[in-house]
């Protein structure tokens, strides 16, 4: 085996916990308040606090691996990815569990973009790299969304903090591999790290779905949830503004002013949002009202991990005969009728059907996440940074017949962030 190759399988290595613990936790939640003790609200923090402090945080890490060296990056997230793991296996309450987690998120944050910049430093050649990036993409969806079954099967036979626990001898292995195997890339000084701006968005978020979810449960005074949710918002438009007239924002927003950008955006956000809320009310209706083990739970969802997981390679195949547009709005399309189909079924006694409606449903996410163009929108950034000043030509929109790959994600975060957001919460 080749040393391109040898590096690809150690980053996969490291991307797969990543990828896991996104949902890891969907079968847990009863486990979870029964051994800390947890309410409601509290449990939906433990499970949303991951990919909230992810969704903030990607942008600067990515800047960070400029500064340092993506490969330093890649241990240095490693190490507190392990960390944070062992932390939240031994946490005795559920604030620290909560704490914990957002820990694992920064860790995650880490690794990602290093993993992407690994790839695309190791590949010189466009279509190995294309493979690898393909492969890249295979792991992700597979892994969060296998990550219920992983998690049923270590609470049939362990403790809940296994969930945590099992990524510590993982982190232990990938650190000594990457070590060896993974080359150094240059480091880039001049690129901002603008963390004081990824630290208020992740704040005006974080106090956006507080406010929204005291709203729901009705915890605080209606005037102290109004005055948290103003505080939010008014993070946020700072943030906004920011972007908009910083030399060298942390993010363009030019970008979302493109119809081909803002439509990927979207139809990324749909599709992963309404997957990953399925598998969470699924693991719930499964266990609390169908009385099923976690274990159970996860046998019974593993064909919409399984759909979605290995669905990527034959979308791709499927976008280079028909097109990136004909292929997501098919697979938004079979999306609405799963879910339709899913929701006037009885799981108790129409199991094939429901599996079925699942595998239709995996399927149909991974061709709507074949379908974003980011191939496209590299080159024409490429193009637009070779203009002058001022003279910005609007990306076209895809054709019919684009054969641009799907799972062909650009590692510079500026661009690949809001796709990355959506695909780890």
């Amino acid at each position: 085996m080749s040393r391109q190759w040898m590096t690809l399988m150690a980053i996969l290595l490291v991307y797969i916990p990543v990828a896991i613990d996104a949902t890891v936790l969907h079968v847990a939640a009863p486990t979870l308040s029964v051994a800390l003790g947890s309410s409601g609200n509290e449990l939906l923090w433990i499970i949303d606090i991951y990919s909230l402090v992810m969704a903030g945080m990607v942008l600067p890490m990515g800047a960070l691996g400029d500064k340092i060296g993506f490969k330093r990056l890649l241990l240095l997230g490693s190490a507190i990815f392990g960390i944070a793991s062992l932390c939240a296996a031994l946490s005795p309450t559920a604030m620290t569990l909560i704490a914990s987690r957002a820990l694992l998120a920064v860790g995650a944050a880490m690794i990602v973009p290093a993993t992407l910049a690994g790839i695309r430093s190791t590949f010189a050649e466009a279509s190995q790299r294309n493979m690898a990036l393909g492969l890249w993409a295979a792991v992700g969806s597979g892994g969060a969304a296998f990550g219920p079954l992983v998690g049923g099967i270590l609470l049939e036979h362990f403790y809940w903090g296994s969930v945590f626990l099992i990524n510590v001898p993982i982190v232990l292995v990938v650190i000594a591999i990457n070590a060896k195997v993974v080359p150094r890339q240059p480091a880039r000084r001049e690129q901002p790290l603008n963390l004081l701006q990824a630290l208020v968005l992740i704040a005006a978020i974080l106090m956006l779905v507080f406010s929204a979810k005291s709203a729901l449960k009705g915890q605080l005074a209606l005037w102290l949830t109004a005055l948290v949710a103003l505080g939010g918002a008014a993070m946020l438009t700072w943030f906004l503004r920011k972007q908009l007239s910083a030399a060298r924002p942390m993010v363009d927003m030019r970008l979302f002013t493109h119809r081909i950008i803002l439509s990927g955006v979207m139809m990324a956000m749909t599709a992963l949002i309404t997957l990953v809320g399925f598998e969470l009310l699924m693991a719930q209706e499964l266990q609390f009202v169908h009385q099923k083990t976690p274990f159970e739970a996860g046998i019974f969802m593993l064909p919409v991990m399984v759909a979605s997981g290995f669905s990527g390679p034959i979308a791709g195949l499927l976008v280079s005969r028909l097109g990136l547009r004909e292929v997501a709005t098919g697979g938004m399309l079979l999306s609405a009728f799963s879910f339709l189909g899913l929701a006037l079924t009885d799981f108790s006694t129409q199991q094939w059907l429901a599996w079925g409606l699942m595998t239709l449903l995996g399927f149909s996410v991974a061709s709507a996440l074949a379908g974003l163009p980011v191939p496209r929108l590299w080159r024409q950034r490429r193009r637009r940074k070779r203009r002058p000043p001022g003279r910005l030509k609007p990306w076209p929109i895809a054709g019919r017949r684009s054969r641009h790959s799907a799972v062909r994600p650009d590692p510079d975060p500026q661009l690949t962030a809001p796709l990355l957001r959506c695909r780890l919460a």
